[in-house]
Formats: C-alpha cells, structure tokens, sequence
C-alpha cells in the first residue's frame, strides 16, 4: 500500500468503525466515539478515547494481554496498479483506498501493525504530531516486538499440546 494512500478518506467525515477481528458484529467503537485516524511518517495513526466507552476494560484486557495487540484495516480498493514481485509474483498495489473500519486482532497482514493503551494527557492533542515523536517511534518498536514474541510463544504452545 503506498504511503497516503488514505488520505482522502481519513478526513472525509464518514462514519468508520473499530472492530475486533473484523466481525462487523463485535463494533467497540467508531468515529463518533472519538475514533480518529492521522497519516503517520510509515501508515495510519489512530487513536479512540476509552474514558467513555462500555467495552473500554475489554480493550484494554485485548491490547495489553497481546491477544489483539496489532491492528488490521477494512479498505474498499479506490485506485490500484498490477505489481510483480522479484520472483514475478503479482500483486495490487493500492495507491488510494476508502478506509471502512479498523480492527484489533492477534496479528495483522502486515508487519508492524500495533496497538497500545496511552494515557491521552500525556499525548499531544494533535494526531499528526503525536504520531511523529520519539516515543510514538519507541512504543512501536516496543509493541511490536512483544507482540511477535507472543505469536511465537502461541506457536510453540501450539506444537507442544
């Protein structure tokens, strides 16, 4: 997916939805709970305030007990090109695409997907800022490894029984 590829959505005022694991009936909140989405320097930056939401101890449990601590998006595909990997593998590479919901689940399609609990008045109430500072960089690379960890040691629980 190319970088900004959501921006003509991210601010076109339509209603999005966070899920857990894309089951449009298990919604957890939305954009008029608070949900809100910035382009960050690498993706998509989101945030949803939890102060009010009935499920908001369920989300918490899911993000910080890694069993939905990466994040997955429901796109309808707006602009795309054919691509061919080095193997020649072809693939749609997104340019523009219509953001429809975000999701909480165990892992993501892509790499370095992640959610965290943050405290919104240690944040910088600006989005787009926020998702430019050091340690928006640090607790990415902090969720993203323990979240890795927790698949592997899934995996071999798996194995093992």
């Amino acid at each position: 997916m190319k970088a900004g590829a959501f921006i003509d959505t991210i601010y076109d005022c339509q209603s999005k939805r966070m899920l857990f694991d894309h089951n449009d009936s298990d919604v957890v909140g939305g954009t008029s709970s608070g949900l809100e989405f910035a382009n960050s320097l690498d993706g998509l930056a989101f945030r949803m305030p939890l102060d009010r939401n009935a499920r908001a101890a369920e989300i918490v449990d899911a993000v910080k007990s890694n069993s939905r601590a990466c994040v997955s998006v429901g796109v309808e595909l707006v602009e795309n090109i054919v691509r061919k990997t080095t193997d020649g593998v072809e693939f749609d590479y997104c340019l523009k695409a219509k953001l429809t919901e975000i999701s909480l689940v165990p892992e993501g399609a892509i790499s370095g997907t992640y959610s965290a609990i943050v405290d919104l008045d240690d944040e910088n109430p600006n989005l787009w800022l926020a998702c430019r500072a050091n340690a928006f960089a640090t607790a990415k690379a902090v969720a993203n490894t323990t979240a890795r960890g927790q698949r592997i040691v899934d995996m071999l629980a798996r194995l093992k029984a």
